[in-house]
């Protein structure tokens, strides 16, 4: 069935190995709580891959579940490879697993003891998004930067910190363990943050360009991410949730194909398709979406030819069908 080829998303990830009894090995650990479509499966499968981080006994991850100040902490300084020495702090509650952590990361100016009040970390306490935005840029270098501008500010322009759909950041709201993930994946690769949308010409065909031509499409629909193996993934929300994915786009370069797997077909969704559709299809793209809109009405029935379109537009083979389990839509644009 179509549908369960995946909405699977985004980009590298980190799984969670404080206090387990036993590390899961390698990239294909299989987390019982980390679905495939679950929208930080990449991000942890990377991390746990490259073993800073992992997780626990009984083979969950439990990604919605809050992280604290050390737990972020120490994953942050194993993710960067600090050198970690165990000496005394400043702080009068660093007794503990955590000391060498809180250690290293004054020593490395990833925590500053002036930020804490009473002189305690207060290690055990939930850790913010906007603590992680400061952990964040101090580790990256940029702690003058951060206090002219704000931490939060700038984490956000550096792509590690990414905003809600009402338009907030939430700095005051707590982490989980799926969020810092994705934050501190980011920190190693601050280049990822977003850029400003471009041009798409010609047939895109690469992750980037099909990213960028989503971006600049005049109905953009929720938050655009990468996907497993390049796919580019739609989301009607913020991008934090696998539940919200509405579209999956990727292009198959053996096969010079592109696929458009629709997980809804409302009329917010068939305006961004057809603002796709405008792209690879510049001259026939209204009789293209009319065949989309008109099969994405069908319920599947094995024989029913009502449920398939099959046609040659701006000299690209175009295949629309409705997927066996009923849900949202599949189409194929063959490139020539």
């Amino acid at each position: 069935m179509m549908k369960t080829m995946a909405k699977a998303t985004v980009t590298f990830s980190l799984a969670y190995i404080l206090f387990a009894a036993s590390v899961a090995a390698a990239t294909d650990v299989k987390f019982t709580d980390v679905p495939p479509k679950h929208w930080a499966k990449s991000y942890i499968q990377s991390a746990v891959g490259v073993g800073w981080i992992g997780g626990y006994a009984d083979q969950s991850f439990k990604p919605e579940n809050n992280i604290t100040r050390a737990e972020f902490l120490k994953a942050l300084i194993g993710a960067m490879k600090f050198n970690v020495t165990d000496e005394d702090t400043s702080f009068t509650d660093d007794t503990g697993w955590f000391r060498p952590y809180i250690a290293t990361g004054l020593n490395q100016g990833v925590i500053v003891a002036g930020a804490y009040p009473n002189d305690e970390f207060k290690p055990n306490q939930k850790i913010t998004r906007g603590e992680i935005a400061e952990m964040a840029v101090r580790a990256l270098g940029k702690n003058d930067e951060g206090q002219s501008k704000g931490y939060v500010a700038v984490a956000k322009s550096l792509g590690i910190l990414s905003g809600y759909a009402d338009g907030t950041m939430g700095e005051n709201k707590n982490a989980t363990r799926a969020e810092a993930v994705v934050m501190i994946s980011r920190v190693l690769n601050p280049e990822s943050a977003p850029k400003p949308p471009v041009k798409v010409t010609g047939f895109p065909k690469t992750t980037q360009s099909i990213m960028d031509m989503v971006n600049a499409a005049k109905n953009k629909y929720g938050t655009v991410a990468e996907g497993f193996d390049g796919a580019v993934i739609v989301h009607s929300g913020n991008g934090e949730s696998y539940d919200d994915i509405i579209f999956q786009i990727i292009y198959n370069s053996s096969k010079k194909l592109l696929r458009i797997e629709m997980y809804e077909t409302g009329e917010k969704e068939l305006a961004l398709l057809k603002d796709l559709l405008k792209v690879y299809l510049p001259s026939s793209y209204e009789k293209a979406y009319k065949d989309s809109v008109r099969v994405s009405k069908t319920t599947y029935t094995p024989g029913n030819d009502e449920n398939r379109s099959e046609a040659k537009y701006d000299n690209h083979k175009f295949i629309t069908y409705k997927p066996n389990d009923n849900v949202g839509l599949s189409i194929v644009i063959y490139e020539e």
